[in-house]
């Protein structure tokens, strides 16, 4: 009777996981081709503050962040999307400390720079008077690719594996406990 009702709540638990997980990497799955589009973007204007370099996290993959006199409080981030479109050598070599850029981000985050509170801004273009080292197009591509690739189907697949176990399992201890009471 103890091993049904553990198997029970095994089952229940199984159930649970695998909805949280169908609902989360579901919404990434659906949404992998929703793009940001120009009308979105509003471009920032500003003079580099700090060096430029690329870091790479294991967990989250390279970032790189951009920080302007004018906004001293506002950390302007080039994420992991971005990064693959990012014209890395070309950036770093045309543009120093001190140098006037000018980044494209979300409208949204546009009524963020006004507050005195220190904020992470996601950037989505990046250019100065001469060349264009990254634009929302590219973005956008990194996502797509990101949403379709194998491990997000892999994912998925154990999703669904997940909750269709727990549902097995919640049937077989319903049923076992059903004979065990006609037994009785």
């Amino acid at each position: 009777m103890k091993e049904l009702e553990l198997n029970r709540k095994y089952a229940i638990l199984m159930i649970v996981l695998g909805m949280i997980f169908i609902l989360f990497f579901g919404n990434m799955w659906v949404n992998r081709n929703q793009e940001i589009s120009k009308d979105e973007l509003i471009s920032v204007e500003g003079t580099l503050s700090n060096q430029l370099e690329l870091k790479r996290k294991k967990s989250v993959g390279s970032s790189m962040i951009i920080q302007l006199k004018e906004y001293p409080n506002i950390n302007y981030k080039i994420g992991r999307f971005s990064t693959s479109g990012l014209k890395l050598m070309t950036l770093q070599n045309n543009v120093k400390m001190g140098d006037k850029i000018q980044m494209d981000i979300l409208k949204d985050d546009y009524s963020k720079i006004k507050l005195t509170q220190p904020k992470t801004i996601s950037v989505y273009g990046l250019r100065n008077d001469k060349k264009e080292f990254l634009s929302v197009d590219n973005y956008n591509e990194s996502k797509k690719e990101d949403r379709n690739s194998i491990s997000m189907y892999l994912i998925l697949g154990f999703s669904f594996w997940m909750l269709g176990y727990g549902m097995y399992l919640l049937m077989t201890t319903k049923k076992n406990l059903f004979s065990l009471s006609e037994n009785r």
